[in-house]
């Protein structure tokens, strides 16, 4: 895991994160059992 926010470079400055969006298009529970406590702790 990074310690530090943003990256740098010799040149260049950035921080990359990520955004995620769950759509189940016909409602199952895939979000189970292991998967769902992996998440729940990141």
């Amino acid at each position: 895991m990074a310690t530090e926010r943003w990256k740098h470079s010799n040149t260049t400055v950035y921080n990359i994160g990520f955004h995620l969006i769950w759509c189940s298009k016909y409602r199952r529970n895939v979000l189970e059992n292991e998967i769902e406590a992996r998440l729940k702790e990141l």
